[in-house]
């Protein structure tokens, strides 16, 4: 009988407001795929290590229950393994399990994925000049969205989850955005924010990039225009009520690659699936098939 690991993060919100939801995960799934054991992370960057060495020691199928940093680490030792990948949302925002359907009930989830199938997705990669690079199953978050992830209070995170993202927006208020000129297929153009999504969700809450998805070939690219903070509620609001190509200083793109280049002298921050990922300059490219995830039989992107 083949056998799976299931890679949770103890210190997950979901996991930690829900003492007996792994055992609960495990016997929803064992049947399906077998012996299953549950390896707790020890702390940020080692989700994905974990993952590695009990897919070397014969693990057949990876489950992960965590935010979406957890999920991208273990993602990151999973590429191009054919090794199926299975989400259970676990954390802050869990976007990607939303993203397929799985909502945010990790018990409900295991359900689900008793009985889901293997499909190949693709994801992005992020690259920068030096040769460094790193996966991203959801999104890159450049300028804006990325300076709020830098700066967030982890201790204020754990305390109160997703509203500290927004404490974190408030916190810009009155100050004045780096800009950073963004390069898609031979045109350039000025923003303060670009989102290249390959979900529709955003943040786990609202559908940003409507025309996403995780079974296409390319990116969906917002571009957000303006140093002042107070022009992203007026561009949120126009996106929710399908008003954006009215509203100046949105620009929706579909493209496979995006090359992000700072002003002189200003620090743009990046971000992937939720977690820092340093500065720019970096390019943004598709990585057709790069994992295998377990998706609900009704998932069609």
């Amino acid at each position: 009988m083949s056998r799976s690991v299931l890679v949770y993060n103890p210190r997950a919100g979901r996991v930690l407001r829900r003492p007996g939801i792994i055992p609960h995960i495990e016997a929803s799934l064992r049947p399906a795929f077998g012996e299953m054991r549950a390896v707790m992370t020890e702390g940020p960057d080692t989700a994905g290590a974990i993952a590695a060495r009990e897919v070397a020691a014969g693990a057949a199928t990876v489950f992960v229950c965590g935010g979406d940093g957890t999920v991208n680490e273990v993602a990151q030792s999973l590429e191009g393994t054919g090794v199926p990948l299975g989400v259970l949302p676990g954390g802050t925002a869990c976007v990607l399990a939303n993203e397929l359907g799985l909502g945010n009930d990790p018990g409900r989830a295991a359900d689900l994925l008793a009985t889901a199938v293997a499909r190949d997705v693709t994801a992005g990669r992020l690259r920068r000049p030096d040769g460094s690079s790193r996966l991203f199953l959801m999104m890159a978050g450049i300028g804006f969205d990325a300076r709020i992830v830098h700066g967030l209070d982890l201790g204020l995170k754990d305390r109160i989850g997703k509203l500290a993202y927004w404490a974190g927006a408030l916190g810009q208020l009155g100050t004045r955005l780096e800009e950073f000129d963004v390069e898609v297929d031979g045109e350039t153009r000025r923003c303060s924010f670009a989102l290249v999504s390959r979900v529709r969700n955003y943040g786990g809450d609202v559908d940003l990039a409507k025309r996403a998805s995780l079974l296409s070939d390319t990116f969906e690219v917002i571009l957000f225009e303006g140093r002042s903070v107070f022009r992203f509620p007026f561009y949120f609001l126009a996106i929710l009520a399908g008003l954006s190509s009215k509203m100046k200083g949105l620009t929706f793109l579909r493209t496979n690659r995006v090359a992000a280049t700072p002003q002189a002298g200003e620090s743009v921050h990046v971000q992937v699936d939720g977690e820092y990922a340093g500065l720019i300059p970096a390019t943004c490219e598709i990585v057709p098939s790069a994992v295998r995830l377990l998706v609900p039989q009704s998932f069609n992107g």
